[in-house]
């Protein structure tokens, strides 16, 4: 008499090959996966930086090329002092509060330019080569100013991935 040999099911082996290359595929998908969303993440925080910088320095840059003049005596690495188009004293200002640092603007008080999502910097920095405001004035030439703002995402969310900009402009006064 013939014995039929039935092989029904798997392997002890077969089974734990099997495990192996799902737990492999696994991590591999969990590790794009993440990566992913990080870089959807530091994307976010990159743009509202920037959307914030934009904002700022333009209207710096609409109120300095119409300004009568700038006071580099009272203007400091974080302060610029000026006067404007209508004859009054006006600052724009890299302000400190708490945690949170940004840029305002104003006469007798100021007014936020960036909002609470981004933090500058370079606001308490008064090495020469991170000065917010690089005041000059000159005989024969209109006053200028460099404005260098270094600024990063408040949440922390981005930080580690590079989330900062460095937004540098040299603005001239049109009346001189």
């Amino acid at each position: 008499m013939k014995r039929i040999k039935f092989t029904q099911g798997f392997s002890l082996v077969e089974m734990i090959i099997v495990i192996s290359v799902f737990s492999i595929l696994a991590v591999v998908v969990t590790q794009s996966l993440t990566l992913s969303l990080r870089g959807a993440q530091k994307g976010r925080a990159v743009g509202s930086v920037r959307e914030n910088l934009e904002f700022a320095i333009s209207v710096m840059e609409r109120q300095l090329r119409n300004a009568k003049s700038l006071n580099c005596a009272e203007s400091n690495h974080n302060t610029l002092v000026y006067v404007d188009s209508y004859g009054n004293n006006a600052r724009f200002a890299c302000v400190t509060q708490g945690v949170q640092t940004y840029i305002a603007s104003g006469s007798a008080s100021l007014t936020r330019l960036t909002n609470s999502s981004v933090n500058v910097v370079n606001c308490n920095d008064t090495s020469t080569t991170e000065r917010i405001f690089s005041c000059t004035q000159g005989s024969g030439s209109p006053d200028s100013v460099i404005i260098k703002i270094r600024a990063s995402d408040a949440s922390g969310v981005g930080q580690a991935e590079g989330s900062s900009e460095t937004f540098t402009t040299q603005i001239s006064l049109r009346n001189y």
